[in-house]
C-alpha cells in the first residue's frame, strides 16, 4: 500500500530528533479523499506522523501502534484481532496553524466504567451496555470531537462499524468514535437512551472532548434514539445524522422539536424509497412535520442522481434539515438498508448503485456543523 514517503527516512529523521513529519497527500489515498471532500474550502488535509503514547492496557484495549506499525491512515489489526488507531495526527481545521499554541484542556481521568484513557480500541461496559470506543493517539493530548453511532435492531456496535466505517474515517478528522451495543441486540426505548446519554457525559469527563464537536448518528432504532438526543441533549450535541427509523418511534420525541426547541441542532435525515420499516410516506410526513414545527423554508434539491435526491430546508438560528431519499435496496430488507455498507452484512444496501455512501456523508455533515 502506498504511504507517506517520510517513513523511508524515519531512521534519519529520528537521529536528528524530529518528532513530526509532514507528508504529501499525492501518494496517500486517504488524504486524497479528504482533500477532494474539502475542495472549495481550500483546506487540504495534512498528514503528520507522530510518536504514539505507550499508554493502554492488555485485554480489552488494543495497544497504540508505533510509527512503523503502519503507513496507512486507517487503523490496523493487532495480534488479538482488535483495531488500533493510526499514529498519524488528524488534519487541522480551517484557521488552525501548527505554530499557534494549543489552548489548555482538562486533564483526562478514568472512572468506574471508563478504566483506560490511553490510545487504542477500548471496550467499556456500563449499566449492561458495551461500548466500542476508538481513541487515536492525538486525542490523548489535545481536544477531539466525539461521535456516538447507535445501531439498529438485531445489530451490534461491531456490525455498525462494518457498515459505516466511521471508526476508520473519523479519527483522522479529530474524533473519538463510540459504538454502543444493546445488551440483547435491540434497544429498550424507555430504558436505554438515558443510559447512552449518561455514557456521553462520562466520555466528556474522561477524555479531552471538544464541547463544540459532539455528534450523534444512528440507523433504524438507533435513528429513533438519535431523535431522543435531539430533544433531550440539544444543549450538548452539535448535529445529528439519522438513517431511517422505525414505525414505533415515540411521537413525543418528534413533537418536542417545535418552536420552543432551543438551541437548534442541524439534522441530516435519510430514508429509502422502498423502506419497509419506516415507510416512505411516514418518513416524508416526519420531514413535513419538522418543517412546519420549526418554520423552515426551502426544500430545493441540492444534490441528486438516478439513485437519490437530497433536499435542504433552513430556518432561524442557522437551522438546517437535509432530507435524503435513496432508491437502494437490500434483498432481505428492501430499502431499509445502509448505502455504502459492508457487502457481507445483511443491513447494507446491495443493489441500486453505489454513489451514496452513508458513513462518509454523515461524517461530512458532522465536520461541517460544529456548535457555534
Amino acid at each position: 500500500m502506498a504511504h507517506c514517503a517520510a517513513v523511508k527516512w524515519f531512521a534519519i529523521i529520528m537521529a536528528l530528533g524530529a518528532t513530526v513529519v509532514s507528508c504529501s497527500s499525492e501518494s496517500d489515498p486517504t488524504l486524497q479523499h479528504a482533500n477532494a471532500q474539502r475542495g472549495a474550502a481550500g483546506n487540504p488535509a495534512r498528514c503528520l506522523l507522530c510518536r504514539s503514547s505507550s499508554s493502554g492496557s492488555a485485554g480489552t484495549t488494543a495497544r497504540a501502534p508505533d510509527v512503523m506499525d503502519s503507513g496507512s491512515d486507517e487503523p490496523v489489526d493487532d495480534a488479538d484481532g482488535g483495531v488500533v488507531p493510526s499514529s498519524r495526527s488528524f488534519s487541522m481545521t480551517a484557521g488552525q496553524s501548527a505554530a499557534r499554541p494549543e489552548p489548555p484542556v482538562p486533564e483526562p481521568r478514568t472512572d468506574d466504567c471508563i478504566t483506560d484513557i490511553g490510545a487504542g480500541d477500548h471496550t467499556f461496559t456500563c449499566d449492561g451496555i458495551t461500548y466500542l470506543t476508538l481513541v487515536s493517539e492525538p486525542c490523548t493530548r489535545t481536544e477531539c470531537g466525539l461521535i456516538v453511532e447507535v445501531h439498529a435492531q438485531d445489530m451490534s456496535g461491531t456490525s455498525m462499524r462494518a457498515n459505516t466505517r466511521l471508526h476508520l474515517l473519523a479519527p483522522i478528522e479529530g474524533f473519538i468514535v463510540v459504538h454502543p451495543s444493546a445488551p440483547s441486540g435491540t434497544w429498550d426505548l424507555d430504558k436505554h437512551p438515558p443510559l447512552l446519554g449518561q455514557f456521553m457525559e462520562r466520555m466528556r469527563r474522561a477524555f479531552r472532548v471538544d464541547p463544540k464537536r459532539i455528534h450523534v448518528t444512528g440507523f433504524g432504532l438507533g435513528g429513533a434514539i438519535t431523535f431522543w438526543f435531539l430533544g433531550n441533549r440539544m444543549n450538548v450535541i452539535a448535529s445529528a445524522a439519522v438513517a431511517s427509523g422505525t414505525d414505533i418511534d415515540p411521537p413525543a420525541w418528534i413533537a418536542a422539536l417545535d418552536s420552543t426547541w432551543h438551541p437548534r441542532v442541524p439534522i441530516l435525515f435519510m430514508n429509502g424509497r422502498a423502506d419497509d420499516v419506516l415507510i416512505p410516506t411516514a418518513a416524508t410526513a416526519r420531514v413535513q412535520r419538522l418543517v412546519e414545527q420549526l418554520a423552515l423554508t426551502g426544500g430545493e434539491v441540492i444534490e441528486s442522481d438516478a439513485s437519490f435526491t437530497r433536499k435542504r430546508y433552513s430556518g432561524d438560528e442557522a437551522m438546517l434539515l437535509d432530507f435524503i431519499e435513496h432508491a437502494y435496496r437490500n434483498v432481505q430488507r428492501s430499502g431499509h438498508c445502509i448505502p455504502g455498507g459492508s457487502p457481507s452484512d445483511t443491513h447494507a444496501c446491495s443493489t441500486g448503485g453505489t454513489t451514496l455512501n452513508w458513513g462518509r456523508t454523515a461524517l461530512r455533515w458532522m465536520i461541517d456543523h460544529p456548535r457555534p
